[in-house]
C-alpha cells in the first residue's frame, strides 16, 4: 500500500516541523550578555554532535533565537564552540554544546 494522500502527506510533513520546533523548547537555553549571547543545544540521536545536519538544525534554532528576541540585530558571529559529554547512549551519545557569540556592529 502507498501513501499517496496529499492531505495525510501534507499533515505528515506539518507533524515533522513540529516536532523540530518542540525539540528546540527541549534541548536549548539561549542568555543574552552584554555583547552577545550564550547559547546551549544538546546533541543526541536525532541532532548529533559533528555533523552538518545536526549543527545545521542547531544554528537555525539559534537564528530564531535571535530574532524572537531582538539580539544582534546585524548579525553575530560565534566566538567559540565547546562540547560536553552528557551521556552515553545505546543509540548516540547525549552531549551538550556551547556556544558564544558576538553581536557584529
Amino acid at each position: 500500500m502507498r501513501l499517496t494522500h496529499p492531505l495525510l502527506c501534507a499533515a505528515l510533513l506539518a507533524l515533522a516541523a513540529c516536532q523540530s520546533t518542540a525539540q528546540k523548547a527541549t534541548v536549548t537555553t539561549f542568555q543574552p550578555t552584554a555583547d552577545g549571547f550564550s547559547y546551549r543545544a544538546t546533541a543526541d540521536a536525532l541532532y548529533p554532535v559533528d555533523t552538518p545536519e545536526g549543527e545545521a538544525e542547531r544554528m537555525l534554532w539559534l537564528s530564531q533565537y535571535t530574532k524572537d528576541n531582538g539580539v544582534c540585530p546585524k548579525g553575530y558571529t560565534i566566538a567559540s564552540r565547546r562540547t560536553v559529554l552528557k551521556s552515553r547512549g545505546l543509540i548516540a551519545d547525549i552531549v551538550d554544546v556551547f556556544y558564544e557569540g558576538r553581536c557584529k556592529t
